[in-house]
Parts: C-alpha cells; sequence; structure tokens
C-alpha cells in the first residue's frame, strides 16, 4: 500500500476505535504489512479493514498449527450496515487461507458479536474467568514477589503452566506488543516464591485501575498470588483479573465465551481439551 493508504488504515483506527496517535503508529509499526492487511473501499475512500497477525502457533498437545489473529475489524462509523464488517472479515480469512495459515482466532469486542462472527464460520473455543480482586484480602503466608521479565523468558513460563492445554502460543514479537500495551505501571511479570515460579501474569494499567489481561497460576495458588497483586498494586483502585477456569478457585469466578475459532483443516481437538486464548490485545 501507498503511503496515503496507510494513513487513511490510521485514520479509520482512530475513528473507531479512538486510540492515540501514539497507540496507532506503535502498531503499525509492530505489526502492520500489506500482505496481511485488508481494506474495502467506497467511492475511492476506505470503507473498511482488518489486520491478520501472527502471534503464535495454535498448540493441541504435540501437535502446532499455523494461527493468526484477525484483529482489529473496522468500518467507516458513516458506512455502517451495508455488510462491510462481514465482508473484510471474510476477505480476512480468505487471505489467511492463500498465506498457509491453518487456522484464524479472534476475541469479539462484545458479547452480541459472536453470533455475528459464528455466521461467518467461527465457532466458540476459548472462555476465560474475569475475577474482581477484593482489595481487603489478608496477606498470605509466605514471601512471594513480581519480577518483571523479558518477552522470551514469559513464552516459557506460559508454556509451563499451559502445558497440556490447547492454546495459542504467543511468539516473544506478540508478547513485546502486549507488553507496550501495558503502561508504566504494568509489563510482563513472574511470581516466585523461594525463587521458584508459582504463576506468571500480564499487567495493564496506569496505576488507578489494574487489568490483569492474563494470570496463570495452579488452582492453590490464586489466593496467593491475588494477595501480592494487592500489595504490589496497594494505590490501584480496582484490580481485575483474567485468567483459565482451571486457576480460579470455585465461587470467584464463572467462566464466560471470550475467544472464536475458524479452522481451513481438520484440528482434531479432544472434545474435553482445556483451552486458553491469552492476551487479546484489548
Amino acid at each position: 500500500m501507498s503511503p496515503f493508504d496507510v494513513n487513511a488504515l490510521k485514520e479509520l483506527w482512530q475513528a473507531v476505535f479512538l486510540d492515540s496517535a501514539q497507540e496507532i503508529d506503535r502498531f503499525f509499526a509492530h505489526f502492520y504489512a500489506p500482505e496481511r492487511t485488508v481494506a474495502l473501499t467506497d467511492g475511492g475512500s476506505l470503507a473498511a479493514m482488518a489486520h491478520l497477525l501472527p502471534v503464535g502457533n495454535l498448540l493441541l498437545g504435540e501437535r502446532e498449527h499455523s494461527c493468526a489473529m484477525v484483529y482489529a475489524v473496522a468500518s467507516d462509523p458513516a458506512l455502517r450496515g451495508r455488510g462491510y464488517g462481514r465482508c473484510v472479515t471474510e476477505q480476512a480469512c480468505l487471505r489467511a487461507q492463500a498465506l498457509g495459515y491453518d487456522a484464524v482466532v479472534l476475541h469479539p469486542a462484545s458479547p452480541p458479536l459472536f453470533s455475528f462472527y459464528e455466521s461467518l464460520g467461527f465457532t466458540p473455543f476459548f472462555s476465560s474467568c474475569t475475577v474482581p480482586l477484593n482489595r481487603q484480602s489478608p496477606a498470605t503466608s509466605g514471601e512471594v514477589s513480581l519480577r518483571r521479565v523479558p518477552a522470551k523468558e514469559y513464552v516459557q513460563l506460559r508454556r509451563a503452566f499451559l502445558q497440556g492445554s490447547v492454546y495459542i502460543d504467543f511468539t516473544p514479537h506478540a508478547l513485546a506488543y502486549q507488553e507496550m500495551l501495558c503502561g508504566d505501571a504494568g509489563g510482563l511479570f513472574a511470581a516466585e516464591q523461594g525463587g521458584v515460579p508459582i504463576g506468571c501474569a500480564i499487567i495493564e494499567g496506569d496505576g488507578a485501575g489494574i487489568s490483569v489481561r492474563e494470570l496463570l497460576c495452579h488452582k492453590e495458588n490464586f489466593g496467593t498470588v491475588s494477595a501480592t497483586l494487592n500489595r504490589a498494586f496497594s494505590s490501584a483502585k480496582t484490580i481485575v483479573v483474567r485468567a483459565p477456569e482451571w486457576a480460579v478457585p470455585s465461587g470467584l469466578g464463572s467462566s464466560l465465551p471470550f475467544g472464536m475459532l475458524r479452522s481451513f483443516t481438520p484440528l482434531d481437538i479432544p472434545r474435553n481439551a482445556v483451552k486458553w486464548y491469552g492476551p487479546a490485545f484489548d
């Protein structure tokens, strides 16, 4: 695409998602590639766009399938109702298939969009639990610390906690982008007790409100890690954690649909497989 076209993509992004110029430039510098971008025009003007992100393979035990994330699906607000969102999503899937991907995934921005994407061949596949932490929870015994880690180390921590699950194996490049979204107060962290990792977390926020975009730990350590988060971000008004159902003690949060999958080849996924999406760059 020409520089003019890229500028049009950025303008549409700002009009739909209301991100700052800095945030938009950050995405285009990190992920943008013309061959992984689908754009539709109406009367010579940009009407809709979608991006394919090579975030990592879909792991099913010992098997790997190439996977792209469909991201930033957007249509011009003045042109909505004309089917451009549907068309650009379908074109993105066709592009992914042409590029050799086995599957695409996405995180619908709101619950009503699940039925929209189902009509395009996507299947609800990943779920998550959202848990607002009790800011008055008591401290737990045992010294646990949070250590900021680089993207390459976080990849290894994720793999250890997700072993045996069906999950998106985010690359260091993808996690480095997520790290940029985390703000000065956040980042990629290991929760350690006696120097041994008992959890890992992607933490995003400005200090006033903290969103833990991913918390991976064994269920018996959820309370300990939560207390550590409360202590580390004591000035935050709220801390909200997103975690797999298997990591959350019963009664703290219910599992809800989170991510969707459309495959272009049979994946042979076990019926009762435990599945996890991870960061959605949301």
